[in-house]
């Protein structure tokens, strides 16, 4: 006879291992689909909303032949491999669509493709996130902000991306191609928002060039802080630097030297140097002079050596002793610098008329 006291000890052992054994062991192992039933269990996770056995067979046929027919090989493959090959794995997740759909998904997880499978069986279902393939691959509301810097006003994802060389590079990838542009793209004056044109940003704004020269960066920078708000010129007179630098080493050239008639006139120097009003004047002072290039109307260096033989006999084919000359002593001696001299006027005879005899 068996005491009703053990009975009940026994009973109570056997209910509290089995409540243990429940919160262990997955209460389901198989889901049921049209097709049959699968294993979605591994490791204690339901995989359920993110795989179909059927559609990873179907899409992955190379992992129909591996597994033939094992359901349970299936799951384990798409769990420890097809995540990370990015393989088809479900008719209704899709974790490019998930990614590109949400901007902070992708500021938090990058490109790792598992985060984002994990965040939607955590998290995005019970959010109603939608997770379905897109018709395209549209990064939706791309990211702008970079170590709490925000480069809207002067980037913009899809501009950026015209750039064939970062599109190869980067793709739909909105957060490598702000990295690219923040780290790069700026020092190397690349155009990242229509509206916003480096060149004619630092062309139109004569203080701003005096302050950074060419670290292009710092115009991006002063446009986002400052800029904007004064609202500074942008887009426009990118054929022309305003109000052009003409002294170099202490040497003012503006008598001899202008810095968009010497970009307009020298197509060597337009691929070369571009609209750089340092880099021209530059070249002009270290070489242009000796070349004898013109670099303003109101100087002809052939012409100023033509017209006045003592300077011939004092520099000879010295081109560049030329305009030193001119502006050191020649302009304020009203010597002729655009053009021939004069012929003189005929002296008059005694008496006629014209003179002043009686």
């Amino acid at each position: 006879m068996i005491n009703k006291n053990f009975k009940k000890k026994l009973f109570g052992v056997v209910m509290t291992t089995t409540l243990v054994l429940t919160n262990v062991i997955p209460t389901a192992t198989v889901k049921a689909e049209a097709g049959g039933t699968y294993p979605t269990y591994y490791q204690g996770v339901d995989y359920s909303p993110v795989y179909e056995y059927d559609t990873y067979v179907k899409e992955n046929v190379d992992v129909a032949m591996f597994c033939k027919g094992d359901k349970q090989k299936a799951l384990k493959h798409f769990v420890e491999f097809g995540i990370k090959e990015d393989r088809i794995t479900s008719s209704k997740f899709d974790w490019k669509s998930y990614k590109n759909r949400y901007a902070d998904l992708r500021s938090a997880f990058g490109n790792d493709r598992y985060s984002y499978y994990k965040h939607y069986l955590d998290y995005g279902i019970n959010e109603e996130r939608v997770a379905t393939k897109q018709d395209s691959y549209e990064v939706m509301n791309p990211i702008t902000k970079y170590n709490g810097r925000d480069y809207s006003k002067v980037y913009d994802y899809a501009k950026y991306k015209e750039y064939p060389d970062l599109a190869k590079a980067f793709g739909d990838d909105d957060i490598a191609l702000l990295k690219h542009f923040v780290e790069f793209g700026m020092k190397e004056g690349r155009n990242a928002k229509d509206g916003f044109d480096i060149v004619s940003y630092k062309n139109a704004n004569p203080d701003l060039r005096r302050a950074f020269g060419n670290d292009t960066e710092s115009y991006y920078l002063h446009y986002i802080y400052n800029g904007f708000n004064e609202n500074r010129k942008t887009s426009e007179q990118t054929d022309e630097i305003i109000d052009p630098i003409t002294t170099y080493n202490g040497v003012d050239y503006s008598l001899v030297y202008d810095a968009n008639a010497y970009y307009n006139k020298y197509k060597d120097l337009q691929d070369a140097i571009g609209l750089d009003e340092v880099g021209l004047l530059k070249h002009f002072v270290e070489f242009g002079m000796k070349e004898g290039r013109e670099a303003s109307s109101n100087f002809k260096v052939q012409q100023y050596k033509n017209n006045y033989e003592d300077l011939r006999g004092a520099f000879g084919n010295d081109l560049k002793k030329y305009y030193m000359h001119y502006i050191i002593f020649g302009h304020a001696e009203g010597r002729k610098a655009d053009g021939p001299l004069p012929d003189p006027e005929p002296e008059q005879p005694s008496g006629q008329p014209g003179t002043s005899g009686e």
